[in-house]
């Protein structure tokens, strides 16, 4: 692709345009072009995109100004560490068929709320080891066990007529 005569150069599509920039720096004895793409994001702040080929900067600029023409502008920047995170939880989801990070994250914070500081770890520890032998029972079935249990008491002459049981 051929470098334009006039800089900035002004990519535009419908009411949407961004600029391309061109600067000639200097490393060592050598000189070099860098194309500079600057666009306004969603929050209305002034973004940088430098290139080291105006072909690569003239691409990008058109995805932009399409992006922006569809009204699809609200795209999401990682940094690199945030990147790195979102990949990492994404890999770790894989072992749970059907789970949407989204609503692990939501699922997450309902559990930390209830379980304060507690680890999500110890306390399904917790419920692993104090929960296991739960039966689902009506509540005719609990009566009937606490009376049975009641009679067995008072037959072996350790329940208490005062109390009930």
């Amino acid at each position: 692709m051929k470098l334009p005569k006039e800089w900035p150069v002004t990519v535009k599509q419908g009411n949407a345009s961004v600029k391309i920039y061109r600067a000639t720096n200097t490393k060592g004895a050598k000189s070099y072009h860098e194309f500079k793409l600057v666009f306004y994001d969603t929050e209305h702040k002034r973004r940088f995109k430098t290139f080291a080929s105006y072909e690569r900067a003239d691409k990008k600029a058109h995805e932009v100004v399409a992006t922006i023409t569809r009204g699809d502008s609200e795209t999401l920047t990682l940094t690199n560490s945030d990147r790195l995170s979102y990949l990492r939880a994404v890999d770790a989801l894989r072992l749970i068929p059907d789970a949407h990070i989204d609503d692990v994250v939501r699922e997450y914070v309902a559990a930390k709320r209830l379980i304060g500081n507690h680890t999500l770890k110890e306390a399904a520890a917790f419920f692993a080891r104090n929960c296991v032998n739960l039966h689902e029972r009506t509540v005719r079935q609990v009566v009937d066990e606490l009376v049975a249990l009641r009679e067995q008491r008072m037959k072996a002459g350790r329940g208490s007529t005062t109390y009930g049981s």
